[in-house]
């Protein structure tokens, strides 16, 4: 774990959710940045096969957040999991203090968004 990661995890509000819980649904505004800490979700835009995250240090909602775009895919938990959330206020505040982290942000996005092309093609 780098410096930047170690910054940024550190930050988040540790939450528990329950197996059937939405963390938000396709169409919402995104509130909240989710990062899976422990467990498995399910995700889900209406048209394709669903793709499940099982124990995958992921961010979701990131991209959305930082696009003002609505979510295009709903996330569902599939099992007892542990996430860390942050508010929108604290990811930019992270984001305009730390070179690093805006840095770390923008490759998780890359990431992600090569990933999901891929499993959604």
């Amino acid at each position: 774990m780098n410096k930047a990661e170690k910054v940024i995890l550190s930050s988040g509000i540790q939450l528990s959710f329950k197996q059937g819980d939405y963390l938000y649904r396709k169409g919402q505004h995104p509130d909240y940045v989710f990062y899976i800490k422990d467990g498995s979700v399910e995700l889900r835009d209406g048209l394709k096969e669903a793709v499940v995250l099982k124990n995958k240090r992921y961010f979701l909602g990131l991209e959305e957040m930082l696009l003002e775009k609505d979510h295009p895919y709903s996330v569902k938990v599939l099992e007892h999991s542990i996430f860390l959330i942050f508010e929108k206020s604290l990811i930019d505040a992270l984001i305009h203090e730390h070179t690093d982290i805006r840095r770390y942000f923008m490759m998780s996005i890359c990431n992600q968004i090569d990933e999901r092309n891929t499993v959604f093609e």
